[in-house]
């Protein structure tokens, strides 16, 4: 009588041991697929922002050389015109 109560015993034991190990793959499993969601969230959220920032500033990169090349044509304008102007006064 005790060894069946042993034995069942051991039985119980090592069926409660495997539960325990199927509830751990299975809650492991679960919140890793609940992380690998969040991320391929987080993912998709960062490459609709990169992608809207991206062509937002397409072309903000051409403004610095735009206003130096109005410098130097405006500089380049006014020199030509004292040019002429001292080739008409005949200092030139």
């Amino acid at each position: 009588m005790v060894k069946k109560l042993e034995q069942r015993g051991d039985l119980s034991e090592s069926r409660i041991q495997k539960l325990e190990a199927s509830l751990k793959s299975d809650v492991q499993s679960s919140i890793f697929e609940r992380m690998e969601e969040r991320v391929h969230a987080v993912e998709r959220v960062f490459d609709a922002n990169l992608q809207h920032a991206v062509a937002s500033s397409k072309y903000r990169w051409m403004i610095p050389f735009a206003i130096v090349l109005g410098v130097i044509v405006v500089i380049v304008a006014v020199v030509c015109m004292k040019y002429r102007n001292l080739q008409k006064t005949h200092i030139l």
